[in-house]
């Protein structure tokens, strides 16, 4: 009989990339081996989207109690240890007994396999980079804030260095992440680079202009605009660079447009700094959403001009929507993006004269913008989810015996 598959991680939802991912991989691999699901939530990746079947072979879910959130590093520890007891995976048990456990990144201090999506230790040194850009504010709740997310930040760099041993096999998202387990961790071998998928079918354009003007009518945007879009982490994905680019814009080409910055974090702060450089008034700020596909339908490009990102499952959505991407060479889904062909591509995210010469060739640019948003949705449709997971297989099949 062979082993089951065990996957790892705290919450297993289709709204968080890194969440979403490991869902899409394991709903796949649950039709070919045995697949268990270990974590405090869990939602299918087909949750509330008839086109996206749920699909599921052979799977379990474990759920994980109590689900304190916070503060997260008791939460972190309690997870730690009720998966190492639920698997089977303390020291001295039999590995023939247990699943083949794979966890995303240092969920989990003991682990068979580990797909890398994030690197602490290489966002501390991003941040250290650009610290006006990552924590910006200057209130005492901002400072208080910036005091906390370092902390965590600090707990998760010292589990990074329990759970990444040697002795592992690792999934890195990108080749920069690959090179980052090199440089942070001395990790050399059995470092297999498998990119994120996308779901072409869901993530598709919009089918007509009319179908753009109710959405644009559903999320209170202007019909008139060229739409920029911004979305994820507000200060690690760039929006502190993106405005002050969006400032730089000549007054014609910032009145033909509007950035919407869609995410989570210091929204006060990105607000005032919007008003301190005049420019309040094309700036918008929308929440965290669950149905981020609406966003990319009803916009026309897509910014991101990222202080630290292993890859960026929201730029392959933006471009399967047909979004031209502007993002940094940081991005790991860079990557997968021919510059001046199906995106456009920024050296220093904090080059923010580079960043506002990319938007003015997008928006003063029809036809080169069209061009690329053709483009864009070619180079998504090759990197589907389907694809990832036969890499997966690769990988993971002959560790459990297949």
């Amino acid at each position: 009989m062979n082993r089951r598959l065990a996957f790892v991680l705290h919450d297993l939802t289709p709204w968080e990339g890194h969440s979403r991912s490991t869902l899409e991989i394991a709903r796949r691999l649950s039709r070919d081996v045995g697949v268990d699901l270990y974590s405090f939530t869990f939602f299918d990746a087909g949750l509330g989207q008839p086109e996206r079947a749920a699909g599921w072979g052979d799977a379990r879910w474990f759920h994980i109690r109590p689900d304190i959130r916070k503060p997260f590093p008791l939460r972190a520890s309690l997870f730690y240890l009720h998966t190492a007891l639920l698997t089977g995976a303390l020291p001295g048990w039999s590995r023939e007994r247990r699943p083949l456990i794979h966890a995303t990144g240092a969920c989990t201090l003991i682990s068979d396999v580990v797909q890398v999506q994030f690197l602490h230790a290489a966002w501390k040194a991003a941040r250290a980079k650009h610290p006006h850009l990552a924590f910006p504010g200057s209130t005492a709740k901002a400072a208080l804030r910036r005091l906390y997310h370092r902390g965590v930040s600090e707990f998760d760099i010292a589990t990074e260095k329990l759970a990444y041993t040697k002795t592992k096999t690792y999934i890195a998202i990108a080749e920069v992440v690959k090179r980052e387990l090199q440089e942070y961790y001395g990790i050399h071998d059995n470092v297999h680079v498998i990119h994120h998928g996308v779901d072409p079918v869901h993530f598709k354009p919009a089918d007509n202009a009319a179908a753009v003007r109710v959405l644009r009518s559903e999320l209170d945007l202007p019909h008139d605009k060229i739409i920029i879009a911004f979305v994820g982490a507000l200060e690690r994905k760039g929006l502190g660079a993106a405005i002050e680019a969006w400032a730089k814009l000549s007054p014609g080409s910032r009145a033909k447009a509007v950035l919407l910055a869609v995410g989570g974090g210091q929204t006060g702060a990105f607000q005032e700094q919007a008003r301190r450089a005049g420019v309040a008034d094309s700036v918008i700020f929308k929440g965290h959403t669950k149905d981020i596909r609406k966003v990319y339908q009803a916009s026309d490009a897509f910014l991101l001009p990222t202080l630290y990102e292993p890859f960026g499952m929201v730029i392959t959505e933006a471009m399967a929507c047909g979004l031209p991407p502007i993002v940094t060479k940081l991005a790991g889904a860079s990557e997968l993006i021919s510059d001046g062909t199906d995106g456009l591509l920024l050296g220093d995210p904090a080059d923010t004269s580079a960043i506002a010469a990319c938007l003015t060739r997008v928006i003063e640019n029809e036809d080169e913008r069209k061009n690329l948003k053709r483009e864009a949705r070619r180079t998504a449709e090759r990197y589907t989810w389907d694809h990832a997971a036969k890499k997966y297989a690769g990988v993971l099949y002959p560790l459990l015996g297949i």
